[in-house]
């Protein structure tokens, strides 16, 4: 289970190259395919739920060229997700992405069940 909370870090940012941080997706990209190798796996062994991507404020939500512009952050993190995807040849089985609310995820390790929880921004 990954969550990633911005897409790359910024060329703003310092940060030592042979320290990877899952919070941001590109490195938590990175971090999964250590750990495939280290398991001598491959991504299309897995099974992927992409959830998310939701818009973080609630004028975001309302303002069309705030939706989609370079400051969106969950429309960012959503063409990641889908960039991976499609780089990755991942087999995509669930994804709720965008809108303007917050989800509640719930986990089952081992069995990769996973139940969503929404709620309007606002309420």
């Amino acid at each position: 289970m990954c969550h990633f909370m911005l897409p790359t870090r910024g060329s703003y940012i310092e940060h030592n190259p042979n320290i990877l941080n899952g919070k941001y997706g590109v490195e938590a990209w990175q971090l999964f395919e250590k750990e495939f190798k280290k398991n001598n796996t491959k991504p299309s062994d897995y099974v992927v739920k992409i959830f998310g991507g939701s818009s973080m404020f609630a004028y975001e939500a309302d303002d069309k060229e705030v939706q989609n512009s370079k400051i969106n952050i969950g429309l960012k993190n959503i063409e990641l997700s889908h960039k991976l995807v499609q780089n990755n040849h991942l087999n995509v089985v669930s994804e709720n992405l965008g809108g303007k609310h917050s989800r509640r995820l719930h986990y089952e390790i081992w069995s990769g069940n996973v139940w969503l929880k929404r709620q309007e921004v606002g309420n």
